[in-house]
């Protein structure tokens, strides 16, 4: 079962929408290895095409590139990061809460 409510967040003028992980799923994903930079890429983007449902990534002209593997897979570490602790539950508000 999936949350059916998307959230929304902007990082750096990239809005995305998405719907969160359940627990089940995040502990799972945490708990996959990555023995390297294409291994842990390709365990993200396949995290992140599974719960977004709406992003603004934009290439140099400004054109929103399409939600597909190869942009994911393109992004650049802070936003691709950002992107899977929002799914995963740790956003903003939950990784300021940590910190108390």
């Amino acid at each position: 079962m999936q949350n059916s409510s998307p959230e929304f967040l902007d990082h750096e003028g990239v809005r995305i929408a998405y719907r969160p992980a359940l627990s089940d799923e995040v502990f799972d994903w945490q708990r996959q290895p990555a023995t390297n930079g294409s291994t842990y890429v390709a365990k993200c983007a396949a995290l992140i095409l599974k719960h977004l449902t709406r992003w603004g990534v934009a290439d140099r002209t400004g054109e929103i590139l399409p939600l597909d593997i190869v942009s994911v897979k393109r992004l650049p570490e802070p936003l691709l990061n950002f992107i899977v602790d929002a799914i995963c539950g740790y956003g903003p508000k939950e990784s300021a809460d940590a910190k108390n």
